[in-house]
């Protein structure tokens, strides 16, 4: 790479100069710079942003978030499994130590130098581990026999807190033999599955969700202001594409643009959506707009009182152009009142970085233009969740 060659040195006539970029770097780190909106002299100084957050400001729920990744995955649906069991929640919690390898085994006080020997307290052939204590002990053995007419999940869970209750009783020398143990683990089991049954309301799973439908239409701008709707499509590869369209308060086509942003998010695609169709309705002499997105994030941004100086280059842009001599309106829409935008975004995947300028609607979309012209009403399934 030249090392004398500056960013500034990249941009051409206000945007990335895409030949000098593919003669310096790699085919595959181009798309992610030219997703990248250019410095301006009005961005200001650098500053130090948390950009683990969407919002690019700390918040100590992302640093614990962050801190967690390497030790669990909180999306992991074994956790669903172990919290929605059917058995007393001093047993879930059981399990789940289990799954943190936090159970107190020798093995495990050995290396916290709490301990001289690792070795199973009752065989004393093997390191006690979480997988030796449970499983391949000889006093656990009771989990290779075949167990009928029983609920295995629960059967299973209530025989491992068993067997690490008769592990860890100081109070018995007794233990009890292995048959002892099954047998109670299968009452257990029996009793647990008998009451739930008995009580169903008292086990719901709680990320069980019930749905309603609603309608929602395209609202139009009031009479002599014009209507701009902008969206965004990110593919499972990362390529982003954005789209938008002008429409009078009849709902009659004024114009549209597409183009791809190639390697973002999709709230940079929506920021760079929502520039783009502003600086072309600029462009067009309009002086009044409103901005319709169905990205909330995105709105609530430009909505802050600090997007003057928000540490999203976009956001910096878009609130400059707001402040122009025109007015602008902005609202969050849902989704099902976007449809033209979403249309244009999806018909730009792989089409070039430059701007597509449409003077007409193409053929396709027409159904979807009529539908909002007439107010006529999509169906949209919104989801209930109980507290």
């Amino acid at each position: 790479m030249n090392s004398l060659v500056h960013i500034v040195d990249l941009v051409t006539n206000g945007s990335w100069n895409l030949d000098l970029l593919n003669s310096i770097f790699p085919p595959a780190v181009v798309p992610h710079i030219i997703a990248i909106r250019f410095l301006h002299s009005t961005d200001g100084d650098d500053l130090c942003i948390w950009c683990w957050g969407s919002r690019h400001k700390f918040e100590v729920r992302t640093a614990y978030k962050l801190l967690q990744q390497a030790a669990w995955n909180p999306f992991d649906p074994s956790w669903h499994l172990v919290w929605h069991l059917p058995i007393p929640q001093r047993i879930r919690v059981f399990i789940w130590a289990i799954l943190q390898q936090r159970i107190m085994t020798n093995l495990e006080r050995f290396r916290r130098s709490l301990s001289h020997d690792s070795a199973c307290s009752l065989c004393g052939s093997s390191p006690e581990s979480i997988t030796h204590v449970l499983r391949d002990c000889p006093n656990a053995s009771l989990l290779s026999r075949l167990v009928d007419h029983v609920n295995w999940p629960v059967f299973f869970a209530v025989a491992i807190w068993l067997i690490w209750k008769r592990r860890n009783d100081v109070f018995n020398t007794d233990l009890g033999s292995s048959s002892n143990v099954l047998n109670r683990s299968m009452v257990w089991a029996k009793h647990v599955c008998n009451s739930h049954a008995a009580k169903p309301s008292s086990f719901t799973n709680p990320t069980t969700s019930s749905a309603t439908v609603s309608s929602c239409k395209w609202q139009p701008a009031p009479t002599t202001w014009i209507t701009l709707n902008t969206d965004d499509v990110v593919s499972s590869s990362g390529n982003s594409v954005v789209g938008g369209l002008l429409r009078n308060a009849d709902g009659s086509w004024v114009t549209g643009f597409s183009r791809a942003i190639w390697m973002t998010n999709s709230l940079h695609a929506e920021l760079w959506a929502i520039h783009d169709g502003l600086v072309f309705a600029w462009s067009l002499g309009i002086n009044q707009i409103q901005l319709q997105s169905d990205n909330l994030l995105a709105v609530n941004l430009l909505k802050s009182q600090d997007a003057t100086s928000s540490s999203f280059s976009l956001v910096r842009a878009i609130a400059t152009l707001l402040h122009c001599a025109w007015l602008v309106d902005m609202s969050w829409i849902p989704r099902e009142g976007n449809n033209p935008a979403d249309w244009l975004a999806k018909k730009a995947l792989g089409s070039s970085y430059c701007p597509l300028i449409l003077d007409s609607p193409p053929p396709d979309l027409l159904p979807l233009l009529s539908t909002d012209a007439h107010g006529a009403s999509r169906f949209m399934l919104m989801e209930l969740f109980p507290l």
